[in-house]
């Protein structure tokens, strides 16, 4: 399931909590993935923190909602800049990316 808080074990020690992430929806499309992406949540300073260091996002917003909707949105632009793109047109760097967010989507 979508957006449930769960407490991390020895996974990120900056974050209290993770959401595993297995869809985003954009307008009347959903986006599945064959391997959830994980999120660490973290709560400081009064701001809300979502990061995924493998794909490279961080989401700051004063509210959890706005923080994993900007999430979300992140996930949308890699996969539209760089998932969908044809690797002639991609960097080494963003090659990798690619491969990464890629891993995630179902086919």
């Amino acid at each position: 399931m979508k957006k449930i808080l769960t407490k991390l074990r020895e996974k990120d020690v900056r974050a209290a909590y993770f959401i595993a992430l297995d869809h985003v929806t954009t307008g009347d499309k959903i986006l599945s993935f064959a391997e959830p992406i994980i999120a660490n949540v973290s709560f400081r300073d009064n701001v809300y923190s979502c990061q995924n260091e493998g794909l490279g996002i961080v989401a700051i917003s004063p509210k959890l909602e706005e923080c994993i909707k900007d999430f979300e949105d992140e996930i949308l632009f890699i996969w539209n800049e760089y998932g969908k793109e044809d690797n002639a047109k991609l960097t080494s760097d963003a090659k990798e990316l690619k491969g990464k967010i890629l891993r995630h989507i179902k086919q």
